[in-house]
């Protein structure tokens, strides 16, 4: 007992500071972490994932993760150092997921988050960019519209530069509204869809979590 004690105590000299000594303690010793009391093992681990977290490690941290979950539900720990556990490493988790390229996935557990805690901004701002990042096929066709207008308003101005100002001048007029309207209508089209995507997501975001604080209150 005085042994895993002393390994603790080892383990928090280190400090948040040094995630690398971290992580290297926390692996060169696992096996005798594991045989620590309950608190000192949580707190053991949560460390070590919060250090894959700012090392960039996302593949074995989001495995971490889930089993802090599991470790959360199955000894029923609803408060450390003052917060919520379960839902700090969802948080966590959707973290690295979102790192790692997986917006759905990590749409996915800010949902979870959410449903949870309804009035958390960040989780919901977080969804919000998750959202965000996944872009819908028809955005993909606003901006290939709004290259194609940008496209054929260059070769206007170039037909402007090089033949109408000198050999049609009578048309050059024309040309001169021509490619206005057409770059008008390929920053109008760029415009919509980008902001209308952006203020979809803002709009599914907040009303996700309005439902999820209405649902909330009606359980109590």
């Amino acid at each position: 007992m005085v042994g895993l004690l002393r390994l603790y105590r080892d383990f928090k000299s280190i400090g948040d500071h040094d995630p690398y000594g971290q992580i290297r303690f926390y692996e060169q010793h696992e096996a005798a972490i594991r045989r620590l009391e309950l608190p000192a093992f949580f707190d053991c681990t949560l460390c070590y994932a919060r250090a894959l977290m700012e090392t960039g490690q996302t593949g074995k941290h989001i495995f971490m993760c889930d089993r802090l979950l599991e470790l959360i539900i199955g000894e029923n720990i609803h408060e450390w150092k003052g917060a919520d556990p379960y839902r700090q490493v969802l948080f966590d988790k959707a973290l690295s997921l979102f790192r790692t390229g997986a917006h759905r996935d990590a749409e996915h557990v800010l949902r979870a988050l959410v449903r949870l805690a309804p009035e958390d901004k960040m989780a919901r701002r977080f969804l919000q960019t998750c959202l965000l990042h996944q872009k819908p096929a028809w955005l993909a066709y606003t901006r290939a519209t709004s290259m194609v207008l940008l496209f054929a308003t260059m070769l206007v101005i170039g037909a402007e530069i090089f033949f109408l100002q000198s050999f049609w001048p009578e048309v050059y007029k024309t040309a001169l509204i021509a490619h206005n309207v057409l770059l008008f209508f390929a920053l109008a089209v760029l415009g919509a869809g980008e902001f209308g995507h952006a203020g979809r997501c803002y709009l599914e975001a907040k009303a996700y979590a309005r439902h999820a604080r209405k649902r909330k209150a009606d359980r109590h």
